[in-house]
C-alpha cells in the first residue's frame, strides 16, 4: 500500500462521492497510520511488521511475492513486537516460500557516515535445509532498479529459534552512487532446495553510524622561525568528514620550544580565522606540547588545509607534530 493523491477531478462540486474515492481515502489513512507508527531517520518503515491497517496480512509498507506453491502472512510471535512475518515453504524442487519487499528508503552519499548497518531477524522451523536470502535492491531517481546485492545467503547455518539478529554492513556494492533508493527484500524458502518448512523475519532495520568523533594521523618535523610576527611554518591537510558544520572544533596537539628562554606563540588557522593562540615562557631545551583547538569554518569541504603559525620574542622557535592523532569533535553525533 502506498500513498495515492486525490484528484480535483475526484472531488469537484456537484459530483456523488463514490466508492473509489472512499476507498483511496481510507486507504492513505490507513498507509499515513502505518508510517507515523514507524518513523525513524534511515530506516525500514514498519521493520517490526506490527501494523496491518488493512488486515491484509501483509504489513503495511511491504510488498509480498510468493513463489510456487509458498504461501506468508503476519504472525503472532512475541520476538520483537508482538508480530514476525512467517513464510510457508513446501516440498518440490521448483517450489518455494517467497519475498517481502520493504517500500523505498532513500540515501545519500555514504561518506555521511561512518558506517551503515542492515538488521534482520530470522529463524527456521523444520530442520530442513530451507534457503534463507537478504538482498538489497538499488533504484534511481526514476524508481527503475540499478543493483541487486545478496548479503546473505544459506541453507544451513542459520538459527532455528529467534535468539539471534544478524548485521551486514552497507557499502557502495549495495547501495551504489548510481541509485537514490533502496528497498530491504526478505526471501523465505529460495527455490531449489525443495524441502518443507517455516521461515520468520522480524526486526529489520537500518540504522547509520555517525562517529562521535573521527581520528586521523597528521604529523610535520621540526620547523623554525625567528620571526616576531606570525609566520607560518607547516600546512596539515585534514579529511574532514562531509557533514561536520561549521564551529565544530578540531583539535590536535602540537609542541613548541625556544633556544633560550624567550617568550613563543603558537595559533592555527583555516582561511581566515585563527584559533586562540598558546603562549610558553621555554626553559631553552624541552619541548612543551600544547592541544589546538579551532573551528572548521570550512565545513562540508572534504578537505581543509589548516596552517601552523609561529612567533618568537627573541632567539629561535621550533614547532613540530609527532603525535599523529586529529580529532574532528562532533557536537551532535545525530547529524547530519
Amino acid at each position: 500500500m502506498a500513498f495515492s493523491a486525490i484528484l480535483n477531478s475526484e472531488i469537484e462540486v456537484g459530483d456523488p462521492i463514490t466508492q473509489s474515492l472512499m476507498q483511496k481515502i481510507k486507504d492513505n489513512d490507513d498507509f499515513l497510520n502505518s508510517t507515523i507508527g514507524t518513523l525513524g531517520t534511515f530506516d525500514v518503515l514498519n521493520g517490526s511488521f506490527e501494523i496491518d491497517a488493512d488486515s491484509d496480512t501483509v504489513p503495511d509498507s511491504w510488498t509480498k511475492a510468493l513463489h510456487p506453491g509458498g504461501s506468508g502472512a503476519i504472525a503472532a510471535v512475541s520476538q520483537h513486537g508482538t508480530n514476525a512475518f512467517k513464510f510457508v515453504v513446501p516440498s518440490g524442487a521448483s517450489n518455494g516460500g517467497g519475498t517481502l519487499t520493504s517500500d523505498y528508503i532513500p540515501y545519500g552519499r555514504l561518506d555521511y557516515y561512518d558506517t551503515v548497518w542492515l538488521g534482520v531477524n530470522f529463524w527456521v522451523e523444520g530442520g530442513n535445509a530451507v534457503g534463507v536470502a537478504v538482498k538489497i535492491l538499488a533504484y534511481n531517481a526514476a524508481l527503475s532498479l540499478v543493483n541487486t546485492a545478496t548479503v546473505y545467503t544459506a541453507t544451513s547455518g542459520y538459527p532455528t529459534s529467534h535468539d539471534r539478529i544478524y548485521l551486514w554492513q552497507l557499502t557502495a556494492t549495495e547501495l551504489p552512487s548510481t541509485g537514490v533508493f533502496f528497498r530491504v527484500q526478505l526471501e523465505g524458502g529460495t527455490i531449489g532446495p525443495g524441502v518443507t518448512g517455516n521461515v520468520y523475519f522480524d526486526h529489520c532495520t537500518v540504522r547509520p553510524r555517525v562517529p562521535w568523533n573521527w581520528d586521523e594521523s597528521v604529523t610535520f618535523t621540526e620547523q623554525t622561525t625567528t620571526s616576531a610576527t606570525y609566520a607560518s611554518v607547516a600546512t596539515l591537510t585534514f579529511h574532514a568528514p562531509y557533514y561536520m558544520y561549521a564551529d565544530e572544533m578540531i583539535t590536535f596537539p602540537v609542541e613548541i620550544k625556544n633556544s633560550a628562554t624567550n617568550d613563543t606563540w603558537v595559533r592555527a588557522k583555516i582561511g581566515s580565522n585563527y584559533s586562540a593562540e598558546y603562549k610558553i615562557a621555554p626553559d631553552g631545551t624541552n619541548y612543551e606540547a600544547c592541544n589546538i583547538q579551532i573551528p572548521n569554518t570550512l565545513a562540508g569541504n572534504l578537505t581543509t588545509s589548516l596552517d601552523i603559525e609561529l612567533k618568537t620574542a627573541a632567539g629561535t622557535a621550533y614547532a613540530k607534530k609527532t603525535n599523529a592523532w586529529a580529532q574532528h569533535s562532533l557536537l551532535d553525533y545525530r547529524r547530519p
